[in-house]
């Protein structure tokens, strides 16, 4: 739980200035919170930030209540507080869960630790521990502030909770399948419980040093939601940023120092790039109107540290969550995605896949595949040939806007089968003449989403590859495996494959459900089941509290106004 402590910078503010951070003495405590300690020295390296090396044993300040004891074998391992001796404090609890007692599906274990009743030093009142944040922040204001001195209430603010899960190799769990941001050794979900926005990061040995990767990954969060307080309180007024002021050089120093952590690319060896960038994604620094008036306010502050701090606060705002939106809306017809989808963290992983299987994708349906590109508006997608000059795509991808020009959208467009023997071989649509367009078919966005669009050049032919076989008989299984062959981003070719990833099947709606991964750029994509068979086309995802959600469109809705097509071009 990150706290900002605006006293460091406010004019009048007054604060006791003992700990003395960052090297206090181990005689030092905060009233009400507990006495300092420092660190063991674990394996013997030093950590980048002094002040990381002292701590306040904080277990004076919450206690699990009795009646709601730890679920057996469970431990709080430790309750601290800590200081960088100006503003970003950040108060932390740990639990260790043996893997035996671990059988929970991550989420329910996270909520489980969440929902434990704990009370706040001086409070009567138990609370939910994910509830405590703002008891635990006034109760830091009043502890750190000298005797007889008056507080306004908003000298301290509470950031956004953060959850970091690690796992063992004794954990036997792998990686979840279903997130906002996922690595082989990292994962990230934005999520909510009771209200309260989450960043959920889960993380296993092949990571980092454990100690290494709380410290990074916690202070990354700590540092960033600090500074969006000292910033807004900046823009507000709150704080004088002016030469003459008395707190002017511990200011300047503070964003000096807070610019270069949440700018440096890696500590402890340890790659921040993707820690950073979603720490930024989904809790912006300042944006708006009051952006206008932070610049204004940093009028005085030293040019190289106002810039720097500029830039990050503009990278910031330019970057948007994986997987917010992508297609048309749909409505998620499953059951609560949050209870049951995301349950399957941690409960079953990733299977080990068939070396064969994926050989066999790589050589009959990865050629077919191409990359399409609009050029003259910045879209890429994801098409598959499906007859010797026939590209099957979402209407959307041509049509997504009342200011899409089709017209100019078609003859624009530049198609790349990237896996084929000429992956730079662009080719074009077949130009409209004599009242004949590229269009041979389709149907639109609101509908069954697909264009059959005819390429100026027989493709297989020319690339000797096979198009894809369709059939109207094709159709996926809930619970059992949907694989995507894509192009998110405009990227190379990649396969999303999840052994457990259909949620349901709608025939009457002609569309299909599921949460394997996709991205922007990934509309069109050909979705196969287990036994290679093209069984839909996807077409939409978006962001929900508790991840991204997809949907597709059955083959077998779209094949019967296709299939003359596709018989004419020797496809069965």
């Amino acid at each position: 739980m990150p706290f900002a402590d605006l006293r460091a910078f406010r004019p009048d503010a007054v604060r006791r200035e003992a700990p003395h951070w960052p090297t206090p003495d181990s005689t030092e405590f905060v009233r009400c919170f507990g006495r300092v300690k420092e660190r063991g020295k674990g394996s013997g390296h030093r950590l980048v930030w002094e002040d990381e090396h002292f701590y306040v044993d904080a277990r004076r300040a919450l206690s699990i209540s009795p009646k709601d004891n730890l679920p057996k074998d469970w431990t709080c391992a430790f309750r601290r507080l800590l200081s960088d001796s100006q503003a970003c404090i950040r108060f932390e609890i740990g639990f260790h869960i043996p893997p035996a007692a671990a059988s929970l599906p991550v989420l329910k274990t996270i909520a489980k630790v969440l929902n434990l009743t704990c009370t706040v030093r001086s409070e009567k009142k138990p609370r939910k521990l994910l509830q405590t944040g703002k008891a635990l922040a006034a109760l830091y204001a009043r502890s750190t502030t000298p005797r007889g001195a008056k507080l306004s209430g908003d000298e301290v603010a509470i950031g956004k909770p953060s959850i970091l899960v690690q796992f063992t190799g004794l954990d036997n769990a792998a990686m979840p399948q279903y997130a906002d941001f996922d690595s082989d050794h990292v994962s990230f979900v934005h999520t909510e419980l009771g209200g309260v926005s989450l960043s959920v990061w889960l993380t296993d040995e092949s990571f980092g040093d454990p100690r290494a990767v709380r410290t990074v990954l916690l202070r990354l969060s700590a540092e960033h939601q600090c500074l969006k307080y000292v910033l807004r309180d900046i823009a507000a007024g709150g704080i004088d940023t002016s030469a003459s002021s008395a707190k002017a050089g511990a200011l300047q120093k503070y964003l000096g120092l807070s610019s270069r952590t949440l700018s440096k690319e890696s500590r402890f060896g340890i790659d921040q790039t993707d820690l950073v960038r979603l720490t930024q994604t989904y809790n912006t620094l300042c944006g708006g109107p009051e952006l206008v008036l932070l610049q204004q306010q940093l009028a005085e502050i030293r040019p190289q540290i106002r810039d720097n701090l500029l830039n990050i606060v503009t990278e910031g705002n330019s970057q948007s969550p994986p997987g917010k939106v992508d297609g048309p809306d749909f409505q998620w017809h499953g059951e609560d995605f949050g209870e049951t989808e995301l349950q399957a963290f941690g409960h079953k992983g990733r299977q080990p896949i068939d070396v064969a299987w994926i050989a066999e994708v790589n050589k009959d349906l990865c050629p077919a595949v191409c990359l399409i590109k609009i050029p003259a508006i910045g879209r890429t997608a994801t098409g598959f040939l499906i007859g010797k000059d026939l590209v099957l795509t979402n209407h959307h991808v041509v049509a997504f806007t009342p200011q899409d020009d089709i017209s100019a959208n078609l003859s624009g467009m530049e198609l790349y089968f990237t896996r084929s023997n000429s992956p730079a071989r662009g080719f074009k649509l077949l130009p409209p003449s004599g009242g004949i367009t590229p269009i041979v078919a389709y149907s639109v966005m609101t509908e069954k989403d697909f264009v059959l669009l005819r390429v100026s050049e027989a493709v297989s032919e020319v690339l000797s590859i096979s198009p894809f076989p369709c059939s109207a008989t094709a159709r996926p299984v809930r619970s059992q495996s949907i694989n995507i062959l894509q192009h998110p981003n405009g990227e190379p070719l990649q396969i999303s494959i999840d052994e457990n990833g259909v949620s349901n099947v709608y025939p009457d709606a002609g569309t299909v459900q599921y949460i394997s991964i996709t991205q922007d750029g990934s509309s069109g994509s050909p979705c196969i089941d287990g036994d290679r068979r093209l069984v839909a086309i996807h077409h939409a995802m978006k962001g929900t509290p508790f991840g991204s959600i997809r949907e597709g469109i059955l083959m077998s809705a779209i094949y019967p106004e296709i299939a003359a097509f596709c018989t004419s071009s020797g496809v069965s």
